[in-house]
């Protein structure tokens, strides 16, 4: 069972850095659209970094709950 907990925060680390990886890929974007106004490139921006947001949020919680518990666990 505390290999199932380890797994959880290892998947947790995976979603982090895809969040890392979106907000990467968000910030270049921000880049290029500062060359040209264009509206949809604010939409899709602001779209961007909610997504990773969300991607970190939802990772640090899986290694939070996946280490700690795996860390208690006694088998």
């Amino acid at each position: 069972m505390k290999n199932i907990w380890k797994l959880l925060g290892g998947l947790g680390g995976i979603i982090v850095i895809i969040g890392c990886l979106i907000s990467f890929i968000t910030y270049m974007y921000q880049i290029t659209s500062t060359l040209y106004f264009d509206p949809k490139m604010l939409i899709t921006q602001h779209g961007g970094y909610i997504l990773s947001n969300l991607f970190f949020l939802i990772g640090y919680l899986l290694i939070t709950v996946g280490f700690f518990t795996a860390k208690t666990s006694s088998n």
